[in-house]
């Protein structure tokens, strides 16, 4: 019984299969007509003479042959078993019914059919509702094993989005923190535009897909808000070719990217730094591309503390697999990352 689905409720299963069979058998041997005592005894007794065939069909032919396609070997069993237990109801249960019910006298229930037909259609229904039974739990132990496989999945991005979101506020707490030691007079209008990103990372990007216009609105509010850290001949330059603004994709994906830009350009000296974004959408494909300044000087540096590039990197391996490329590159001072996605939807 290794073979079985494991939910398979052996006792329950027969329990049902013997009372239908009991109905259904007691109104084919009465002849349609209202059943009376001894047609209750002889179909009591047939079903007890068809137990074992149809245990031994059940739980070691089926599974030991059918199951792994030795058909040939599972035929010959089947045949086997019926011609060997209906021989033996043939020549015992007649003899048994009289020695127990001396007083009773039981007419041949088997005129329509030899009783080997018999037997062999009533193996035959049985091993198919067995089969269809199995079949039924083994499909829903597949849709609760996918479930639990999308569950965790989702689990994983939710956990790996949390990473990202407390990634973020430190970063953008250290710039409002500059501003407040500068004094300076935009601080205010800083905290408001933190408090819009921070609404939409922690609200709006909470469900499975949002569109991509709501993330270009996050980048634009995002670039407003990391001005208030730059030089005055810093550039930041956004282009956009979009053909799909209701174009779906996972949330959180470009945010870390931008982040990742301006933490390459980062200011170790008073030089003016240039981050040059580029976002296309075509109906198969998008492609989010930022080139910005790069400090020789540490060439290393994000990819030892870029915890949201390393998280990026997990959650597409999860949400697009197969179906995105992330690549980076380092050439004269320049840092460029790319980012293609294929719909998925």
């Amino acid at each position: 019984m290794k073979n079985l689905n494991p939910n398979h409720r052996p006792l329950s299963f027969n329990i049902l299969l013997g009372i239908a069979s009991f109905c259904i058998l007691v109104f084919i041997f009465s002849r349609g007509e209202r059943p009376i005592r001894i047609d209750y005894i002889y179909t009591l007794f047939f079903l007890l003479s068809v137990v074992p065939p149809v245990l031994i069909n059940n739980y070691y032919l089926i599974p030991k042959f059918l199951k792994k396609e030795k058909l040939t070997l599972f035929i010959l069993g089947f045949i086997l078993n019926v011609v060997i237990f209906s021989q033996l109801n043939s020549l015992y249960l007649p003899r048994l019914l009289d020695t127990l019910f001396p007083n009773d006298f039981f007419v041949s229930y088997n005129i329509h059919l030899p009783l080997i037909v018999t037997f062999g259609i009533y193996l035959t229904l049985s091993s198919l509702l067995f089969i269809t039974e199995d079949w039924f739990r083994q499909i829903s132990q597949e849709k609760k094993a996918l479930k639990l496989a999308h569950d965790e999945v989702e689990g994983q991005l939710q956990w790996l989005r949390s990473q990202i979101n407390p990634h973020f506020l430190f970063n953008a707490l250290n710039v409002v923190y500059a501003m407040s030691l500068k004094k300076s007079e935009h601080t205010s209008k800083a905290l408001v535009q933190l408090s819009d990103i921070l609404r939409y990372v922690l609200y709006e990007s909470d469900g499975k897909w949002v569109t991509l216009n709501n993330e270009i609105a996050l980048i634009e509010n995002y670039i407003a808000f990391q001005k208030h850290r730059q030089y005055k001949n810093d550039q930041v330059i956004f282009t956009q070719e979009i053909e799909n603004p209701d174009y779906r994709l996972q949330p959180m994906l470009l945010l870390p990217l931008l982040e990742n830009a301006f933490k390459h350009g980062a200011h170790a000296s008073n030089e003016a730094i240039t981050i040059d974004i580029h976002l296309k959408q075509t109906q198969n494909r998008l492609v989010f591309k930022i080139t910005n300044d790069y400090e020789v000087n540490e060439p290393n540096k994000t990819d030892k503390k870029g915890i949201g590039i390393k998280n990026l990197r997990k959650s597409l391996a999860l949400a697009y697999p197969g179906q995105h490329e992330l690549e980076t590159t380092v050439e004269k001072g320049k840092y460029c990352v790319t980012l293609s996605l294929k719909p998925t939807v």
